[in-house]
């Protein structure tokens, strides 16, 4: 049976510093390390998203 393959893309908010984000970065990367094999990771750094606010 072969292993799937999947991408997940990592959204955080800096409100609590970028230490905060590197602390979860590693969670969750360790998280997957101990339960599947972890492939590429990319950073791509701080990005404003665009989104539409309704009122």
């Amino acid at each position: 049976m072969a292993l799937k393959n999947y991408e997940i893309v990592m959204v955080f908010s800096l409100s609590n510093g970028e230490d905060a984000v590197e602390a979860l970065k590693t969670k969750f990367t360790d998280l997957i390390s101990k339960n599947g094999t972890l492939g590429e990771v990319e950073t791509w750094g701080k990005r404003r998203l665009a989104y539409n606010q309704h009122h």
